[in-house]
C-alpha cells in the first residue's frame, strides 16, 4: 500500500486500483489495519440515490 495519496476529508486514493478508500485506521508506523474500498459504481449509486432524494423533497415542497 504504498501508492497511497492523501486528500483532504480524509480520503485516500490507491494508484494500484485506482480506487478511493474511505474510513482508514492508522495503526502505527504507516500500516493500515481497516479500510473500505468505494468503487465507482457505487459512488455513482449513492449520488443517484441523494439526487432522488433532493427530487422527491423539492416535489413535495412545490
Amino acid at each position: 500500500m504504498d501508492n497511497i495519496e492523501f486528500h483532504k476529508d480524509l480520503v485516500a486514493v490507491c494508484h494500484k486500483h485506482g480506487k478511493q478508500i474511505k474510513k482508514i485506521n492508522e495503526y502505527a508506523y504507516g500500516v493500515f489495519i481497516e479500510y473500505d474500498i468505494i468503487d465507482e459504481q457505487e459512488l455513482l449509486r449513492q449520488k443517484k440515490e441523494r439526487l432522488k432524494q433532493i427530487e422527491e423533497i423539492q416535489r413535495q415542497w412545490a
